[in-house]
């Protein structure tokens, strides 16, 4: 999913991905028992990545944007 994303952000400058597939790999997680601590590290690594596959297109505010669904998708306790 994430070389899908960083492939048609490349491609078309923007991300599609579909809401199910981000509550399908969040409620995964959960279900293994990664606690908001392992996302941390997980954001980090992502964000790293895709700045490097995309140098030109990356931005604060793309960043942001990124860190912004990142905690509203795939961080199980911020949607308590």
């Amino acid at each position: 999913m994430t070389c899908e994303s960083a492939v048609n952000l490349r491609k078309a400058g923007k991300v599609t991905v579909k809401d199910s597939n981000l509550r399908d790999l969040g409620e995964t997680h959960f279900k293994y028992g990664v606690v908001d601590e392992h996302f941390e590290v997980v954001r980090f690594a992502l964000l790293e990545t895709i700045s490097e596959a995309v140098p030109e297109m990356w931005s604060v505010e793309m960043k942001e944007a990124w860190k912004k669904l990142m905690i509203s998708w795939l961080l199980p306790s911020s949607n308590k």
